[in-house]
């Protein structure tokens, strides 16, 4: 690590011992600004973002490699708020969509915000991105829209993108190589997958194809008990879903638009009484949502996700974009039928992900097969195996979510999180894989059809699915550094309520590196 600036002899003696070979050999070390970034881009953009934010009035000191803020954190966020008050959350909101359209980062082809990381194999390409989510989370606090000038709405807006760029950037969670991410072991594999959580609270934010989950919800409506559901809540569950397809899936506007009763009562055929009782269970009220949030690692205090809507007045709501809010809905209907229609409805979440799979897998005539295995004393079950000339592919699938500890960079519960969805899921697939290539064949039981699977030489292929987004999680080679970097580790744990978890996730580690050393002895031996 570095000596702290403050050791004055210490970087006396080491700019003089520069300057000195620079005039021996003034091509080793460029002391030109502009040159310097050609080889030290984001040492050279975090000095730069380190400045602006001193002369801000923020205190900021460089230890272990890392910049610190000593002082004037709090007073600089409370601008950046202010700066939002002014001209209004929705009205930021809306600034943010826009751009986000005609900067074509949303595709209408696949429905979704291409927010992602942006390495280069040459380090000076890259740039700070803007921290869209960790704005519009600010943001849905002020849901309105100031009556000010638009040549000073759009100077504010400005200053609140410098500022909360710079702000994010300087906690060094944007990777600039593509190199950053090849090099991970088990000394800093836990700090790599705090940076992969904040920069996904960050930079991206949470975001769901429409139809996609009009599909969950109409699942979890096929299979519960309709009048029950009416008796406990007083309307049906396909009305919810109808106020879903009124507020998202016909919406063509990306952004915030305003909603209110009379809207859905010229669309629907839903009671006012109804369309109310729908209402409010999924908004929020303008003075509730995210009221404790103001840092990046505040993601527990981020309640925005739990509902879609904010009620604005009386009557009226606001939606903040179809995308953003779209999983919400799921989340709200999960919420009040764990509360008061089934405290269990967590582990059926899984069962309606899958039907949805497969009935998508069938509307487009892909065969698939799931089911039951029985080998010696082993058993087993697989969700979903797809066949293709050359490849069988092995799709396990688990409903768990990112919790909000998580995404606030939480390492422990990024552990827990991620080992209760992706390592569970790889495990399973890993069985299924390893009787193959030992077997050359497996016979899957689904409620008595049988169906055998041979191997034949071909390429398997191991997908973990989830419900919701895992943001960089779900990128193959930051999987495979983590994975290489956990497997032959131990983890462990200073806190004693996590003991018991963390020696579960040292035991599945450890089947893990079975897992992998069984795979490559057969592939060596194929």
């Amino acid at each position: 690590s570095l000596p702290n600036f403050k050791n004055i002899t210490y970087w006396s003696e080491v700019i003089k011992q520069a300057s000195s070979f620079s005039i021996i050999n003034p091509s080793t070390y460029r002391i030109d600004l502009e040159n310097i970034r050609l080889t030290c881009a984001k040492e050279y953009d975090l000095a730069i973002a380190a400045k602006y934010l001193m002369e801000k009035g923020c205190k900021i000191e460089l230890k272990n490699s890392n910049y610190v803020f000593e002082a004037g954190l709090d007073e600089y966020i409370e601008i950046v708020e202010e700066l939002i008050r002014k001209i209004g959350g929705a009205m930021v909101a809306y600034l943010i969509f826009t751009y986000l359209k005609d900067k074509n980062i949303y595709s209408k082809k696949l429905d979704r915000y291409l927010i992602t990381r942006r390495p280069s194999q040459m380090a000076n390409d890259s740039n700070m991105l803007i921290p869209f989510g960790y704005l519009l989370s600010l943001s849905v606090k002020y849901p309105y829209v100031s009556d000010i000038n638009n040549n000073d709405v759009q100077k504010i807006f400005e200053d609140i993108i410098e500022r909360i760029s710079f702000l994010v950037f300087i906690g060094d969670i944007q990777p600039y190589n593509v190199f950053e991410n090849l090099f991970i072991d088990k000394e800093t594999v836990i700090s790599f997958i705090t940076s992969i959580a904040l920069f996904d609270s960050a930079i991206p934010f949470p975001q769901m194809k429409p139809i996609y989950a009009r599909y969950i919800l109409q699942e979890i409506n096929e299979s519960i008990d309709k009048k029950r559901f009416i008796k406990i809540f007083g309307f049906a569950l396909n009305q919810f879903i109808t106020v879903f397809d009124e507020t998202i899936l016909k919406s063509r506007t990306l952004g915030p638009i305003k909603l209110d009763i009379s809207y859905y009562e010229k669309r629907t055929r839903i009671s006012k009484k109804n369309i109310n009782n729908i209402l409010n269970i999924i908004s929020h009220s303008k003075d509730s949502v995210n009221q404790d949030f103001r840092y990046l690692g505040d993601q527990e205090k981020n309640n925005f996700w739990f509902k879609p809507l904010i009620k604005t007045s009386q009557n009226q709501y606001l939606l903040f974009d179809k995308l953003w809010c779209s999983p919400a809905f799921i989340e709200v209907l999960l919420t009040i039928l764990r509360d008061k229609f089934d405290s269990n409805v967590d582990a059926e979440v899984g069962n309606y992900l899958e039907n949805f799979i497969k009935k998508t897998l069938a509307k487009h005539n892909i065969k698939y097969y799931s089911g039951n295995y029985s080998i010696g004393k082993g058993k087993g079950e697989t969700d979903i195996v797809i066949e293709t000339l050359k490849s069988i592919v092995i799709i396990e699938i688990k409903k768990k979510s990112l919790t909000r500890k998580s995404k606030s960079g939480i390492d422990v519960n990024i552990i827990i999180d991620l080992m209760g969805s992706l390592i569970d899921s790889q495990l399973q697939a890993n069985k299924v894989e390893i009787i193959l290539r030992e077997r050359g064949r497996i016979e899957l039981n689904n409620n008595n059809d049988m169906h055998e699977i041979k191997l034949n030489n071909r390429k398997i292929e191991r997908i973990s699915l989830s419900l919701f987004d895992y943001g960089g999680f779900q990128d193959r080679n930051i999987i495979n550094q983590i994975m290489k970097a956990l497997t032959n580790s131990k983890l462990e744990t200073s806190d004693n309520k996590y003991q018991k978890k963390y020696d579960e996730i040292n035991k599945k580690l450890i089947q893990l590196s079975k897992d992998y050393a069984t795979l490559s002895n057969l592939n060596n031996s194929l």
